[in-house]
């Protein structure tokens, strides 16, 4: 009995420390996750507020006639915040995408020709990256 008593309580505090380590490296695991997931959504946000502006300045080039944009960095920022970004901010980013395109297809067919035409475009894309901006806080 006397090993026993010895032994018992050896064993379980091997196993309690063995569920501690476990446990513990379990809540390491997912905090570490949590905070890459973070950054990688967060790098993905600058990207994209990065792009909007050079494409932005790419249709007001368009608007004047001084060449086409060039969609792939935007696009590129578009990919990777949606792979990475959660679900209300990639739905902020593609509304973004979208004023994008459609003044882009106003600005080829000339339905935008006037400075208030133009002016009035360029609010609907402030309006929609604002509304990006206020939902990556």
């Amino acid at each position: 009995m006397t090993q026993l008593g010895v032994i018992l309580p050896a064993l379980v505090g091997m196993l309690a420390s063995l569920l501690g380590v476990l446990l513990g490296s379990l809540l390491t695991r997912r905090a570490h996750n949590q905070h890459w997931s973070r950054d990688r959504q967060i790098d993905a946000c600058l990207m994209i507020m990065r792009e909007s502006n050079r494409a932005q300045f790419a249709l007001n080039r368009l608007w004047q006639g001084k060449g086409d944009p060039d969609w792939i960095p935007w696009n590129e920022a578009l990919v990777t915040l949606t792979l990475v970004g959660e679900p209300d901010i990639v739905r902020a980013a593609l509304a973004v995408d979208e004023t994008f395109w459609v003044t882009n297809r106003r600005i080829e067919t000339g339905e935008l020709r006037s400075a208030e035409a133009w002016a009035q475009a360029r609010e609907a894309i402030e309006a929609a990256r604002l509304n990006f901006i206020n939902m990556t806080r």
